[in-house]
């Protein structure tokens, strides 16, 4: 089991990210790849939470928070054994900032941290795969998405304790960022 504090997006909120959307959807298909059932951007990522802990001190952490956006340009893969083909995401001063902060203190719920999400090696993407494919398929994805015009921003509102497993994945709980999470 995987865990990640993400925020989650819902493409069909904005024309442009709709239209995007829907021609990354179709090179996929067409590769035979599934995209992840839960489009999202990983603020951290863990083998295992404490969940009661991570839940109050989020809710603290993001009752200060207030939406903004973040940027997305082309798209990228992290290599290894199960590649990862995910949007790019402009490392900001308030991303950096967040997600600096975070770091502080979610070490005190955390249990087997991915290095990947420490501040010195974090690259801000939204996550598109998970696992289950060819180099063909990643071949071809990456040739047809360097096509798609992606310029593009979305709005971030809240942040989600997510999980995912050998059968399936989803959502364990959504904070909203702003007054109101206590």
């Amino acid at each position: 089991m995987i865990y990640a504090l993400a925020s989650l997006f819902e493409f069909s909120t904005d024309p442009e990210m709709e239209r995007a959307w829907g021609r990354i959807q179709r090179v996929f298909d067409i590769a035979g790849i599934a995209l992840t059932g839960l489009p999202h951007f990983s603020w951290h990522v863990a083998q295992a939470y404490e969940f009661e802990g991570l839940t109050l001190q989020l809710e603290k952490f993001t009752n200060d928070l207030e939406p903004f956006r973040l940027h997305i340009t082309g798209a990228g893969i992290f290599s290894g054994e199960n590649p990862v083909i995910y949007l790019p995401v402009t490392k900001t001063p308030k991303i950096s900032e967040i997600h600096n902060s975070m770091t502080q203190w979610i070490l005190n719920y955390t249990i087997s941290t991915n290095p990947n999400y420490t501040p010195e090696y974090w690259i801000p993407h939204i996550t598109l795969t998970g696992e289950g494919f060819n180099s063909d398929g990643i071949c071809q994805v990456i040739s047809e998405l360097a096509y798609i015009p992606m310029n593009i921003d979305l709005m971030v509102d809240h942040m989600a304790i997510i999980y995912r497993n050998e059968t399936s994945s989803g959502v364990r709980k959504t904070i909203k960022f702003g007054a109101g999470n206590l």
